[in-house]
């Protein structure tokens, strides 16, 4: 059975072995397929990174397996991998079992599921999940657990959770963004949950259910809502639907914009810097989130 934790512990969880070898304190820089190859060979017996590790594929395509990383087994700094546009898959990280910083994962446009982190139990520093937004897919439980960051998991709304055995959702106390469609489609038709202790609007699963479009399959109204030109420069237009709230989030969770909707509306956030970002649309107690591109 597989899990995903998302979760802060202040403890490693794991034993990385009697000789376990740590290295590199300042941390290391991958920005080449060659450089993770050669790692095995140029800090044999490392599996505990010190420092940060950053894989930059500086969206040239040069990185495409992460295999010749397989001996770590904890990195105490942040991981952060970025602009890999042709990496298809996090295999290679199978044997992580912590990371002590921030996970970062962005720019990764050719991955769909969470294959390669099926060990890893603890991230501390978790404040968005927007980086997952690619991930389709995940066979196990998730538990998004104890991030006193949090406020929203715009990031996981395209994730299936028709397979997953158990979502747990709790001690988030600043998470309030919950009911993103596929989260509605679970707690109403599909699995067990958990769900506790996090900030008004995702306080239990009745409070998500609360505010979901219902019915989740068919949502009526939002299901002609529409945002053109996308990817665009910041000034887009919502089509579609002519009435309710919406807000404009950032990776980070937060509101960079607000307002009411109209047909047709004309919106302007071109000031903002590039990157993705997301609509929250809601007509009283039906929400949608849309992603839009900022190029």
């Amino acid at each position: 059975m597989k899990y995903i934790y998302i979760t802060l512990i202040t403890a490693i969880l794991f034993c990385n072995g009697l000789f376990a070898q740590s290295c590199l304190p300042n941390g290391i820089a991958f920005t080449t397929q060659q450089q993770i190859d050669d790692f095995a060979v140029n800090y044999p017996g490392c599996t505990e990174i010190l420092g940060d590790i950053i894989i930059d594929g500086q969206s040239s395509g040069s990185i495409t397996s992460l295999s010749g990383l397989s001996q770590l087994t904890t990195i105490n700094g942040n991981l952060k991998m970025w602009n890999n546009v042709a990496l298809p898959s996090l295999t290679g990280l199978d044997n992580l079992t912590y990371v002590g910083g921030y996970l970062w994962i962005a720019g990764i446009d050719a991955l769909t599921d969470l294959t390669g982190l099926d060990k890893l139990t603890s991230i501390p520093l978790l404040v968005s999940l927007t980086a997952l937004e690619n991930v389709t897919s995940f066979n196990g439980d998730i538990w998004i657990w104890n991030n006193d960051a949090l406020t929203s998991l715009v990031g996981l709304g395209n994730l299936d959770l028709t397979g997953i055995f158990e979502l747990r959702i709790t001690s988030n106390p600043n998470l309030s963004i919950c009911a993103l469609p596929n989260i509605c489609n679970y707690l109403t038709y599909f699995g067990y949950s958990t769900i506790a202790d996090n900030a008004t609007n995702c306080n239990s699963a009745q409070e998500i259910l609360d505010i979901c479009i219902t019915p989740i399959i068919n949502s009526d109204i939002l299901s002609e809502v529409s945002i053109f030109p996308n990817p665009n420069t910041g000034l887009f237009e919502i089509t579609g639907i002519a009435e309710g709230d919406y807000s404009i989030l950032n990776t980070a969770g937060q509101i960079i914009q607000r307002g009411q909707l109209s047909s047709n509306l004309s919106l302007d956030i071109s000031t903002a810097p590039q990157g993705v970002y997301f609509m929250s649309i809601r007509v009283g107690k039906r929400v949608l989130v849309k992603r839009i591109v900022k190029i």
